[in-house]
């Protein structure tokens, strides 16, 4: 088969959506060789994180417009470059699909994420929830199927687009392969704490610096427990607004030497940052997924998440879980992590036969099987 990919975000983007596209496509190039795989970008935006990325997908062809800073060719052009290149099924990696393609013969499946600009419009301007609307919609009434990456999402989408469920195939997402094989790599002699000036033993977090993910009640936990445990917050995301307001918080209660804030994390080191904490927390009020928790439990730390949407799904029975956010329940959480007796050892064992749910290999079966479908195969 030839398959063509939107990959903008995989060359753009280098959180959660970008994360998804370079490995779902790093490792469709690696369990299922026997197919072309073309990635339509308008651009490839060049950084380490890049640089890996296209020496794991040296096999693909990277198609990108005469004029990279052409608007429309995403959602117009790319068709009839789709068609020239005898693409037989296009794949949008996050929410939309170029106009077209069933003009040009081309079958169409759609990974959907999440709704958020719905769920929490207030966080969107209103032209960024008409746009997100609009693709949304044009993306699940035309493709031939629809990936929802979790359960939550799915009956999100079903509710929002009133889309008939056997239309929508959930096929849950992996993370990178360094985390997933992190104990098989492990550098006992990278001294990762001193890299990143850690202290010895700290509580983490991970994520984008918004409102919804609840950073500044996990500060205000770890500023009720830090007496007790010592354990200072290690925060690793950036923001805008909400970042501004969690950071004068710190400052006005005079916690810097209790809520510690890194940049320029190594994506590649980050599992080590994970294997270092006592615990991670992410008490996030919605997620299509919640990638970071399964990054945390493949490097064997216990995980503090919230018991809203998709999280049960991707936590699994040995994750915590908030029932309420709150910083008193964030706490109480903290505390009943630290007293439970599970080592290492009896944490990876725990975690192992949830995370099959997430092998690679089984996803990009998953996937291929798909296409396969909607091409009558």
């Amino acid at each position: 088969m030839r398959i063509g990919y939107d990959a903008k975000r995989a060359f753009y983007n280098f959180t959660g959506l970008g994360n998804f596209a370079r490995t779902l496509l790093t490792d469709l190039l690696r369990f299922e060789p026997d197919n072309q795989y073309l990635l339509f970008t308008p651009r490839v935006h060049r950084n380490e994180t890049i640089n890996e990325f296209l020496e794991d997908i040296d096999e693909a062809e990277i198609i990108s417009p005469p004029h990279p800073m052409h608007r429309l060719w995403r959602s117009w052009g790319v068709s009839m470059t789709a068609s020239k290149n005898g693409v037989q099924l296009y794949h949008g990696l996050s929410h939309e699909l170029p106009r077209g393609l069933k003009r040009k013969n081309i079958r169409s499946v759609v990974t959907m994420h999440d709704i958020i600009y719905k769920i929490y419009p207030q966080y969107y301007t209103s032209i960024d929830r008409a746009t997100y609307q609009s693709k949304s919609n044009h993306a699940c009434k035309t493709a031939d199927r629809i990936i929802a990456i979790s359960e939550s999402t799915k009956q999100d989408i079903i509710e929002e687009f009133k889309i008939p469920p056997d239309r929508i195939e959930v096929i849950y997402q992996s993370c990178g392969a360094h985390f997933r094989n992190f104990f098989d790599d492990l550098d006992e002699n990278f001294d990762f704490r001193k890299k990143y000036d850690l202290p010895d033993r700290y509580i983490l977090y991970v994520g984008s610096v918004i409102e919804r993910k609840k950073l500044l009640e996990t500060v205000q936990a770890v500023e009720q427990t830090y007496g007790e445990t010592g354990l200072p917050l290690v925060v690793i995301g950036s923001g805008k607004n909400y970042m501004r307001r969690v950071y004068q918080y710190v400052l006005d209660q005079e916690l810097e030497d209790r809520i510690l804030f890194r940049e320029n994390i190594s994506y590649r080191d980050l599992p080590y940052l994970y294997y270092g904490a006592e615990v991670f927390i992410y008490p996030s009020e919605y997620e299509g997924f919640g990638i970071p928790v399964i990054e945390s439990q493949y490097c064997a730390t216990p995980v503090i998440t919230s018991s809203l949407s998709s999280l049960p799904e991707v936590g699994g029975p040995n994750a915590f879980y908030l029932d309420e956010i709150s910083s008193d329940n964030i706490a109480s959480k903290i505390k009943k992590v630290l007293d439970s007796d599970w080592t290492r050892e009896d944490r990876r064992a725990q975690y192992s036969e949830h995370l099959a749910k997430f092998d690679p290999e089984n996803i990009c079966r998953q996937h291929l099987k798909l296409y396969k479908d909607c091409l009558g195969q």
